[in-house]
């Protein structure tokens, strides 16, 4: 999926991988059961975002239209974070908190089973 533009945007599988580039929503939910997921979120500035695989990697890329508050965590993986400007208030190898511009929406991501890489 690209150039997605909607209030809410839900999308689920229970077994392959999810993309969706230039993310433009107040709602977003996505989830895999065994999968990568990966979005390009372009705009976001209140609402929540829900990202979570049981087995699989998850991919965030923020662009400056964001103003976001973002946990990620997972039990067997890591999380990098390659976002510059952003405000933590936890970072350890399984689990990071960070706010993005003044923080308005939430964006929860998380994997049983895999690394979280968020960039900007």
């Amino acid at each position: 999926m690209s150039a997605l533009e909607a209030l809410s945007i839900e999308v689920g599988t229970g077994s392959g991988d999810i993309t969706a580039k230039e993310v433009d929503a107040e709602e977003i939910e996505m989830g895999t059961g065994s999968g990568d997921v990966t979005l390009d979120l372009w705009q976001m500035a209140r609402g929540k975002c829900e990202i979570g695989t049981g087995s699989g990697d998850i991919e965030l890329t923020v662009a400056g239209g964001v103003s976001a508050d973002v946990h990620a965590e997972t039990s067997g993986g890591t999380i990098v974070v390659e976002l510059p400007g952003a405000a933590y208030t936890k970072q350890d190898k399984d689990e990071v908190r960070l706010t993005v511009g003044s923080g308005d929406a939430r964006v929860e991501l998380g994997t049983g089973s895999g690394d979280i890489h968020i960039r900007g």
